[in-house]
């Protein structure tokens, strides 16, 4: 059985964790060799503050004096935490509930990203346990990725929005009946659709729009990203957008990185134009 990781926190991971059972993310470093990984950026919630913790990493103009902001983050492969944060006014077993469904998605989400890696011949992500002594109401596990998911705000967005929408409805993204792509396929379109179709942009409305471009982009990755580095992909012009900078943005037009945008709408038009 595989050791479990020792957790560290950071000076930049924040000290007050205030209860959110929605999925939340932070970079962290790689191992030591005592097998001890620093979590090297806030405990965060949405995607755009992950993408804008990247951002600040990896741009000069937001490095002060000689030292990185958020440095460690490990770029030979994506290394995240996916936390939730319980509320200590609950009952136990309410807690429990919790966690086993916490867990349930992100194995889930997991396999989704599997299915999809696995059919475009990319590395397949794995998901670790890991033990911390940071705070009993912080619940946590590691995935570990390709660099692929680096490469981009907009690789990185999607990556954890396929994770997000699992661990928030885990009867529809039920492990037991996803076996395939055509499994997952059909999972994406049954998702929120008990709800209102006039949602606006949430995890429902960024998955409907998403979704149908996500095996493409895969597969077509290298043309997407043909002759760009990780580290110059996050130094577009004005990339402040970054901020808010994500995979709904590439597939609705309107990022602000416009080579990787014009080659994505290249790819739409040869793909999906009859």
């Amino acid at each position: 059985m595989t050791k479990p990781i020792k957790l560290i926190k950071g000076p930049q991971a924040g000290t007050m964790l205030f209860a959110d059972a929605n999925v939340g993310w932070a970079f962290c470093s790689k191992p030591n060799a005592a097998n001890e990984s620093t979590i090297v950026t806030p405990l965060g919630y949405c995607r755009e503050s992950l993408t804008t913790f990247m951002y600040n990493h990896m741009s000069p103009e937001c490095q002060t004096g000689h030292e990185e902001i958020y440095s460690g983050i490990d770029k030979s492969k994506l290394r995240l935490v996916a936390r939730i944060i319980l509320n200590s006014t609950h009952t136990l077993t309410k807690r429990e509930n919790q966690v086993e469904k916490f867990f349930r998605g992100l194995s889930t989400g997991v396999k989704i990203l599997n299915i999809l890696e696995e059919r475009n011949g990319w590395i397949l992500t794995k998901l670790h346990d890991v033990v911390h002594e940071i705070d009993p109401m912080l619940v946590v596990k590691m995935l570990v990725g390709s660099s692929r998911w680096l490469k981009t705000a907009h690789m990185l967005s999607l990556f954890c929005l396929l994770i997000r929408v699992a661990t928030r409805d885990p009867s529809t993204f039920s492990e037991k009946k996803i076996e395939k792509f055509e499994d997952v396929d059909k999972a994406m379109s049954l998702y929120g659709r008990d709800q209102s179709n006039n949602y606006g942009l949430d995890d429902r409305g960024y998955i409907h729009k998403v979704w149908p471009y996500v095996d493409t982009i895969m597969k077509e990755y290298r043309f997407l990203f043909k002759g760009t580095l990780i580290k110059s992909s996050w130094k577009i012009s004005g990339a402040a957008g970054y901020r808010h900078e994500g995979i709904y943005k590439l597939v609705s037009g309107t990022s602000s990185d416009k080579k990787i945008s014009n080659r994505f709408e290249e790819l739409k038009k040869k793909t999906y134009c009859n």
